[in-house]
């Protein structure tokens, strides 16, 4: 059900605050397998698949949005640097769809692969995480909610800056660019919840606007503690009802 969906991942995020080395998502694939009866490598292929659209959507927003302050010499560097990523990841969903067809249609390679049963049994897992891909509607479904989750984390950014009074108004546009360039701060390992590389890429990037060094901190501070206490808290919740607890995930992961 969408609300088994949604305190898995909530769980997932609740744990990447806590623990380190991302392990949100080895935990949440874990649970994932668990509830929906399926292998992991196939959780944890479509959890990849997930990630990347989620990468595909904020890029999208980011250039949408950064077209508006291209004059800003860091947003213009920014732009550069981003689109050959943004290119990769276009045509890594392009082959991906062609090369899963092709191997999953292949007769030759399903006939060489049943001599090396494990072998087979880990392929066809992998195939059945990719299945979004074969489904247009069902990755639009996904960019759609993702789009719509990140233009909503934009909004709480804006209203951030309108508690805090930064001095100046942030407008929509740059609250996008400012979320994106923190969720790109967090591809970096760092320490759980990304406690610190947030605040300071959130930090430098209202200085082009004006805003004064303790302004922008504060600001930082405000806008990723309400949403880690809250997501966190939540995820705790969701956790300790599936009779689980952080030590578990811990050993779990460690195990797997």
């Amino acid at each position: 059900s969408l609300g088994e969906y949604f305190r898995l991942v909530t769980i997932g995020l609740a744990v990447n605050n806590v623990l380190p080395l991302r392990l949100g998502e080895v935990a949440r694939a874990l649970f994932a397998a668990e509830k929906l009866n399926l292998p992991l490598l196939t959780v944890l292929a479509s959890i990849l698949i997930e990630r990347l659209l989620d990468a595909l959507t904020i890029l999208t927003l980011f250039f949408l949005a950064s077209s508006a302050h291209a004059e800003l010499a860091w947003v213009s560097h920014m732009r550069a640097g981003l689109l050959p990523l943004y290119a990769g990841i276009l045509a890594g969903f392009i082959a991906a769809f062609f090369i899963e067809t092709a191997l999953e249609r292949s007769k030759k390679l399903s006939a060489a692969l049943k001599r090396y049963p494990r072998l087979h049994r880990l392929f066809d897992q992998l195939i059945l995480g990719f299945k979004p891909l074969k489904s247009p509607a069902v990755a639009a479904q996904i960019l759609i909610c993702g789009a719509l989750l990140w233009l909503a984390d934009a909004g709480n950014y804006t209203l951030g800056g309108r508690a805090i009074d930064l001095g100046t108004a942030l407008p929509y546009s740059y609250a996008i660019i400012i979320l994106a360039s923190a969720g790109f701060s967090t591809v970096v390992p760092t320490l759980p919840g990304y406690i610190g590389a947030f605040e300071l890429v959130v930090s430098e990037s209202l200085r082009p606007l004006g805003v004064t060094p303790d302004r922008a901190f504060g600001y930082a501070v405000l806008v990723h503690m309400i949403t880690y206490l809250f997501m966190t808290s939540l995820g705790m919740w969701f956790l300790y009802r599936e009779g689980a607890s952080l030590m578990d995930v811990w050993r779990r992961t460690q195990d797997k």
